[in-house]
């Protein structure tokens, strides 16, 4: 694995995207839990520091997984996360910090 240094800290060059995580087959889209977190332990074991995800994925379903997976897996110091904001709900001021807060809270970022 490469990396760059941010500040101190060792980063992946190469980030887990989140867009396709497997799916239950039978279940409209589902990420698929088990199966999605072998494989993103696997690349953690292989030396990834940096997942990427986004609010609209999966159905607004990606950052709880990750929060979820993060934090039952007690890896959240361990990983660099970021996410992208859906500009497009933004209507009005206080819709960003709405969504942020949602997006923290899904992410389990917020203690």
């Amino acid at each position: 694995m490469k990396y760059f240094d941010y500040k101190g800290e060792k980063i992946s060059r190469l980030g887990f995207g989140c867009m396709r995580f497997k799916t239950l087959d039978d279940d409209n889209g589902k990420i698929d839990k088990e199966r999605s977190s072998k494989i993103i332990l696997e690349a953690i074991d292989k030396g990834l520091t940096y997942i990427d995800t986004a609010y609209p994925y999966h159905d607004g379903m990606s950052e709880k997984f990750v929060g979820e997976f993060l934090e039952e897996n007690n890896l959240r110091e361990k990983i660099k996360l970021t996410t992208k904001l859906p500009c497009w709900l933004v209507k009005e001021y206080d819709d960003f910090y709405k969504i942020l807060n949602e997006q923290l809270d899904n992410l389990r970022t917020i203690t």
